[in-house]
């Protein structure tokens, strides 16, 4: 699994840098997947849509898989 930069400062990037292969399952919250994509949380909440991003819905809180994450941002490699 191949990470993406993300800028340093807060905890959340570092913990996600360190994840496990186990842990590509996990589902993260809007901020995690912001700052694993290096973008801002309002571009995942307001484009993702827009971009086909895979996202889920638990208790009324927007939620991405990380697994989904990686294949999307394969996807969107230009040459």
């Amino acid at each position: 699994m191949q990470a993406f930069p993300c800028s340093p400062g807060s905890g959340v990037e570092k913990e996600l840098h360190n994840m496990s292969s186990e842990d590509v399952n996990r589902y993260l919250a809007m901020e995690e997947a912001a700052a694993y994509l290096n973008v801002s949380r309002r571009w995942v909440y307001r484009d993702s849509r827009r971009h086909r991003l895979p996202r889920y819905y638990f208790g009324g809180k927007l939620r991405f898989k990380l697994a989904d994450l990686d294949v999307w941002a394969q996807q969107q490699k230009v040459s």
